[in-house]
């Protein structure tokens, strides 16, 4: 978020994202580019999660140790954001494709 806001890195996931999924007949109903807060990203997670069918992340979630979107949008969601060995194990196989 904090990137594409500052120009730092042009967003090219909305726009392949919203190609992927039209073509799947999903209709988008709201796109957001959110700083790297966790109010702000717990935030629109809850609004849209209450308006939508679906919300769907993408970009932001990284290795280290200051990013904020997996607890901000467990937040949003008003769950407890939990360790996965299965989901663990499966990042580390897809980080190694």
């Amino acid at each position: 978020g904090n990137k594409v806001l500052s120009a730092k890195v042009q967003d090219v996931n909305t726009n392949y994202a919203s190609r992927v999924l039209r073509s799947c007949g999903v209709v988008l109903r709201r796109v957001a580019v959110l700083a790297d807060k966790t109010e702000e990203i717990a935030k629109a997670v809850r609004e849209m999660a209450e308006d939508c069918t679906a919300v769907i992340t993408i970009g932001g979630i990284g290795p280290t140790h200051d990013d904020v979107t997996f607890r901000a949008v467990a937040e949003g969601l008003g769950k407890e954001l939990v360790h996965s060995v299965e989901m663990e194990g499966f990042l580390r196989q897809y980080k190694t494709k």
